[in-house]
């Protein structure tokens, strides 16, 4: 199976990349672009690829022992940016370090499991949209980048971190939830 983790944006986060999706589909060019779907996007901490079934108790252990003792997240939406001309992605900010400590702990409790994930540096961000062609021409996203200068969304707080399936097939992927857990809220670290 097909498996990433990845913690959600709260619904006005949503609603706030809806509106700047609606401002980014006036400029030119954007329909050579396959915008992600409201309910497929997500912050990915680590990519896990295929997993065999048989690794996924181990797994789904090592995840949970790697959030374990990781604070509750708050996070916000603040422009965007493009990786080459096939990606338009909105940034996020907020307590990154603290996301990034995290996604590093699930990254190295994924490979203690046997699984190789990416190790380029984790960048946190919410794709936004595609270019439509995997090779050949694509479009320049310039403009659109320059468009979302404006986008400061309002911080939402992330209390769970998410096990997701991939699935996929004919249309946009789908995702799944097979497994979560909390994040400590800072009255569980007094205790």
């Amino acid at each position: 199976m097909r498996l990433f983790v990845a913690v959600h944006p709260s619904a006005e986060a949503l609603a706030e990349l809806d509106e700047a999706e609606r401002r980014l589909r006036r400029l030119p060019e954007a329909d050579e672009l396959r915008w992600t779907p409201r309910t497929s996007r997500h912050l990915t901490l680590c990519f896990l690829g295929e997993v065999p079934e048989e690794r996924l108790p181990k797994l789904r252990a090592r995840l949970a022992e790697a959030v374990e003792g990781h604070p509750v997240l708050t996070l916000h939406l603040q422009a965007g940016g493009a990786f080459g001309r096939r990606v338009l992605w909105a940034d996020v900010q907020g307590t990154v370090a603290e996301a990034r400590e995290l996604a590093r702990d699930v990254s190295r409790a994924a490979r203690h499991t046997g699984i190789e994930v990416d190790t380029r540096p984790w960048r946190p961000h919410l794709t936004l949209a595609r270019a439509r062609e995997r090779f050949g021409p694509h479009p320049d996203l310039h403009a659109m980048v320059s468009a979302l200068d404006s986008l400061v969304g309002t911080p939402w707080t992330v209390e769970r971190v998410h096990l997701m399936r991939s699935l996929l097939g004919r249309g946009p992927a789908q995702y799944e939830s097979v497994e979560s857990w909390a994040l400590r809220r800072p009255e569980e670290a007094a205790e």
